[in-house]
C-alpha cells in the first residue's frame, strides 16, 4: 500500500507543479467590458422616459422595446435585452398565440 500512496503523492505533486506555472499568462489578453458611450446613455435614458409615459400605441411600444433590446444587447446586457425582446414578443397579438409562457 505504501508504494501506491507514494506514487499518488508524486503524481499529485507533479500535476500541481505543472499547473502552477504562470509563464504562459504573461501575454494573455484580458477581456475588457465595453463602456457605453454618452450617446448610448442618452438614447437609453430617452427610451426609458418614453416607455414610462402612457401615450404610446401598442405598435410604438413594441418597436421601442425592440430597439431598446438591441441597444442593451450592443452594450453586453444580455438579460435586459432578452427581457425586452420577450416583452416585445408578448405585446404582439400574432406572436401571443404561439407564446409558450
Amino acid at each position: 500500500m505504501k508504494p501506491f500512496l507514494r506514487w499518488c503523492f508524486v503524481a499529485t505533486a507533479l500535476t500541481l507543479a505543472g499547473c502552477s506555472s504562470t509563464a504562459w499568462r504573461k501575454d494573455a489578453v484580458l477581456a475588457v467590458p465595453l463602456q457605453p458611450t454618452l450617446q448610448q446613455e442618452v438614447i437609453l435614458a430617452r427610451m426609458e422616459q418614453i416607455l414610462a409615459s402612457r401615450a404610446l400605441s401598442d405598435d410604438e411600444r413594441a418597436q421601442l422595446l425592440y430597439e431598446r433590446g438591441v441597444l442593451y444587447d450592443s452594450l453586453g446586457l444580455r438579460a435586459l435585452a432578452r427581457n425586452d425582446f420577450h416583452k416585445r414578443w408578448q405585446s404582439d397579438p400574432i406572436c401571443r398565440k404561439y407564446s409558450i409562457t
